[in-house]
């Protein structure tokens, strides 16, 4: 994630459990100083190994920003989650 434009502070974590196991990316992105934004990557089988390339093309065209214009609240952590995709 650090060749998407913008984005800085990446974590990535194996979070959960079983079927609830999921790979989280944790972010900040130039355009919000002092935001906090985190991805849920979805288990499924259909999904190929450039999933990260999907999340970087919704960044780049101005996911983030129609997030924000949604009025997104952060959750108890401070963290902004993204709905790309539908998910």
């Amino acid at each position: 994630m650090a060749l998407i434009r913008g984005v800085h502070d990446v974590e990535v974590r194996i979070v959960g459990a079983g079927s609830d196991r999921r790979v989280v990316a944790l972010f900040s992105y130039e355009p919000f100083p002092g935001v906090r934004f985190g991805h849920r990557f979805e288990p499924d089988e259909t999904l190929t190994c450039y999933e990260h390339i999907n999340l970087m093309e919704e960044i780049e065209t101005g996911g983030i920003h129609r997030l924000m214009n949604n009025a997104s609240e952060p959750d108890e952590d401070g963290v902004i989650w993204t709905a790309f995709w539908g998910r």
